[in-house]
């Protein structure tokens, strides 16, 4: 009679390979969770960026001033009460035809935001709830200003929108978020 031989893992073999996989994970998942903090800060970000260049290029292609404000809670309108540094809502660009940093009947918005994901901030470095792009693609903001990404425990991610309206990441940002 021949032996039949079985290849295979055996349940020692099968579980020192799972206890050891365990133990890496362990190890890898702390950094792997700043790796994705760091990702969604520089999202929104991004994300506002893109926006701040959509509306100064629409403000200068239709020769008319486009307006950024932050969304209410109920996101579908500007919001100028409150903490006016707190951008936490989003923000909304539209083409403000009248000037008068509201969203107007017959008004078109050209971009809205989602609302920050929870755990992450992000801020004006002054009280701003509006400001505009005029038709030269010049901002409204005479001394520029600053708009932060935060996570407590990460770098912040700071948007500098420049006098003359040009905006762009500060790569040079070495400040912990608290």
């Amino acid at each position: 009679m021949k032996l039949r031989r079985y290849s295979g893992f055996t349940l020692i073999e099968l579980m020192t390979t799972v206890a050891i996989v365990g133990i890496i994970a362990a190890f890898a998942l702390p950094s792997f969770q700043d790796l994705i903090a760091k990702n969604r800060l520089a999202a929104i970000s991004n994300n506002f960026l893109t926006d701040l260049m959509m509306a100064r290029s629409e403000a200068i292609k239709r020769g008319t001033t486009v307006t950024l404000c932050r969304r209410n809670a109920g996101g579908s309108d500007c919001d100028a009460t409150g903490t006016l540094t707190d951008w936490q809502n989003g923000w909304i660009a539209f083409i403000d035809s009248n000037n008068d940093g509201t969203i107007d009947a017959g008004e078109i918005q050209l971009r809205v935001s989602s609302p920050i994901r929870s755990g992450f901030t992000f801020t004006a470095s002054s009280s701003i709830s509006t400001f505009r792009y005029f038709p030269s693609g010049v901002s409204s903001l005479s001394a520029g200003g600053n708009f932060v990404a935060c996570k407590t425990g990460q770098v912040e991610r700071k948007v500098v929108i420049e006098n003359t309206g040009r905006a762009g990441v500060d790569s040079t940002t070495t400040t912990v978020c608290i």
